[in-house]
């Protein structure tokens, strides 16, 4: 005997749904602190300065692996 997996889902989830054995969870909690940012740092532009970072450490990694590849 073999059920459609679509079947299978769905009696899977109506069990699951149904089911009242577990009790309620707690609400998740997101503890956040202050980042103390300096006067003058635009953290809009956060993801623009990380990817230029990692550019700039990409190039660093690139030059030690093959020196002969500066001037390309």
């Amino acid at each position: 005997m073999s059920l459609p997996f679509k079947d299978v889902v769905n009696a899977c989830l109506r069990r699951g749904l149904a089911s009242e054995s577990e009790p309620p969870r707690s609400p998740m909690v997101i503890r956040t602190f202050d980042a103390g940012l300096r006067e003058g740092i635009d953290m809009t532009k956060a993801l623009d300065l990380v990817a230029e970072m990692d550019d700039e450490h990409f190039e660093v990694l690139t030059r030690r692996l093959d020196p002969g590849a500066q001037g390309q």
